[in-house]
């Protein structure tokens, strides 16, 4: 092998190497709120959604974070929602 044909091998691993790290790369996890009453009240709901998360393709703590906030009654609820 040749100096310029090495050279030329190793400048275009060199170009290409950042652009397939850069690829490999995972993104932040999406995070989704859920702000309901009582958790025994909403778990069929709670299923239900996970369940349909999944079948879009969303998996719990790989692609997406779901964070479930109780409030116990439906007065204290009020006082979280904006």
């Amino acid at each position: 092998m040749e100096r310029r044909e090495f050279i030329k091998i190793v400048c275009g691993l060199v170009g290409t190497w950042p652009i397939a790290a850069y690829a490999q790369q995972v993104g932040e996890l999406r995070r989704i709120g859920v702000l309901g009453a009582d958790a025994t009240v909403w778990s069929s709901w709670t299923v239900a959604f996970v369940t349909r998360l999944r079948e879009l393709g969303w998996t719990t703590g790989e692609t997406v974070d779901v964070d479930y906030r109780w409030a116990g009654k439906l007065q204290a609820c009020e006082r979280f929602h904006g």
